[in-house]
């Protein structure tokens, strides 16, 4: 796939690492793929969501499918 979103860094696993008190916050990936644009935005008019979202020739737009990882060593 070939999309303004996607990086050389793309097929790395940790997107990003943040800590916040004594939690530590892992966003992971588990790839990009393509959805129909029209069905994701619903109502919103096409003029308003592709400037955030470039469609491709069929009408698609990349989206990701991300986790995100809380851990924390304190025990509740």
């Amino acid at each position: 796939m070939s999309h303004p979103a996607e990086t050389s860094t793309t097929h790395e696993l940790v997107r990003g690492q943040t800590t916040l008190g004594d939690m530590e916050l892992t966003i992971l990936t588990d790839g990009p793929y393509l959805a129909d644009g029209g069905a994701m935005f619903g109502v919103v008019p096409k003029p308003l969501w592709e400037k955030r979202a470039t469609p491709n020739a069929r009408n698609q737009i990349l989206m990701g499918t991300n986790t995100c990882l809380l851990y924390t060593s304190r025990c509740v």
